[in-house]
């Protein structure tokens, strides 16, 4: 509870409310709810007496969303976020990085009161809001590349320029320019390999993410699986579409765990159904598809 006591002295130098805030986030997480509810109520009050609408404010009313959702309380969580949201429209979205969580809170929120309307309104706000953020993150670490690499070639010139001049004083200077020159040039050809090799890095890691996130839709059975595997893969489904435009969503939710490479027991075990049933699946998909029966369906989907 170390923690605990640096926050309180954060508070007491604190008249925005945000620490007591902060103490209700991390006190909510050990499901204390009388405690946490005391904290972000103050916070609330703090803000409402401030009259300020700002990253504080944006704050409080998610924290305090976050908290009503937890315990039922659907409606006074619904008009809190929307609140944050409105805030973070006013603010002209400086906080951008902050949305796409009110977006997914609101996804959550509505998956749990069985809008499935809304819930996928938002989960689709929630995607587009990360997808522009890791853009953004790419576009930042490509133009850093850029500038550079800009940086190394006038810096380049410059010391060509200087081994001209030392051309003509003697040939013993101009060979130790060329060697310090050399160096200079391997380093920045190391740096831009080392730069490509982290931005490529890190659009694996957001793809992996995103994979991830997809087979643990399928795991839970979640409703708005398929329509998160079309996005992320929507060649994948056209392709499908393609050779029989006549497919079903269910065929084409149980293609796409096919094609994520979940075995029959899981597929059984994951959409409660009998593992029989999914061979009887597998087998009207492979006629459906036309996939010969000498052709694993596994390598047929890979390969598609």
């Amino acid at each position: 509870m170390e923690a605990l006591e640096y926050f309180q002295k954060a508070r007491r130098l604190d008249h925005t409310g945000v620490a007591d805030c902060t103490i209700s986030d991390y006190i909510y997480n050990y499901k204390n709810k009388d405690s946490a509810y005391k904290y972000i109520t103050r916070a609330y009050h703090t803000m409402n007496m401030n009259q300020k609408e700002d990253a504080i404010a944006l704050n409080i009313h998610t924290v305090m969303g976050e908290y009503y959702a937890a315990y039922g309380e659907y409606d006074k969580a619904e008009k809190e976020f929307l609140k944050a949201l409105e805030i973070d429209k006013k603010t002209r979205r400086i906080f951008a990085q902050y949305t796409k969580y009110i977006y997914n809170d609101l996804r959550s929120l509505y998956a749990s009161t069985g809008d499935k309307e809304k819930a996928y309104f938002y989960l689709k706000a929630y995607t587009e809001a990360k997808n522009r953020t890791n853009t953004a993150l790419l576009a930042t670490i490509n133009q850093d590349m850029e500038s550079f690499i800009s940086e190394a070639k006038t810096d380049s010139e410059k010391h060509k320029s200087k081994m001209q001049w030392v051309v003509f004083l003697s040939f013993a200077g101009l060979s130790l320019l060329a060697i310090y020159t050399w160096r200079i040039i391997n380093t920045l050809r190391i740096r831009k390999a080392d730069l490509k090799s982290e931005a490529e890095n890190l659009k694996n890691r957001i793809n992996d993410n995103r994979q991830e996130e997809i087979i643990e839709m399928a795991k839970r059975n979640d409703p708005e699986f398929l329509s998160s595997f079309k996005e992320a893969y929507p060649e994948f489904i056209n392709k499908l579409l393609g050779i029989n435009s006549n497919l079903e969503d269910s065929e084409l939710s149980f293609c796409a765990m096919l094609k994520l490479h979940f075995t029959s027991k899981e597929i059984a075990g994951y959409t409660l159904i009998q593992h029989r049933t999914v061979q009887q699946k597998k087998y009207r998909i492979r006629k459906r598809l036309s996939i010969p029966t000498e052709t694993d369906i596994y390598q047929f989907f890979d390969d598609l």
